[in-house]
């Protein structure tokens, strides 16, 4: 199984684990151009806040790619989950 894979099934079995049904994996970047990130765009289509606290995503050997470093998706929201913020805000 590739790497993008197993951290997309990752994903998919967190969100189902923390009832966050109505969280969207909205795109992916999981193979871009050397200077840029990994990143995986997350909206949350409900009205009301999802906690994503705790969240990782991992590669097929359980090694951390991404932490979530925000607790709290807003209703109707989209959030970035990327390795380096500050990074993606500068190339994006």
């Amino acid at each position: 199984m590739s790497m993008v894979n197993t951290a997309l099934l990752a994903l998919i079995v967190l969100l189902c684990l923390n009832q966050a049904h109505s969280m969207v994996i909205n795109e992916i970047m999981y193979d871009p151009i050397p200077s840029n990130l990994e990143w995986v765009e997350l909206y949350n289509e409900d009205s009301f806040q999802v906690n994503i606290s705790g969240w990782k995503l991992f590669d097929n050997s359980n090694k951390t790619l991404i932490k979530v470093n925000t607790d709290l998706i807003r209703g109707n929201s989209f959030a970035i989950i990327t390795e380096d913020s500050n990074a993606f805000i500068s190339n994006h």
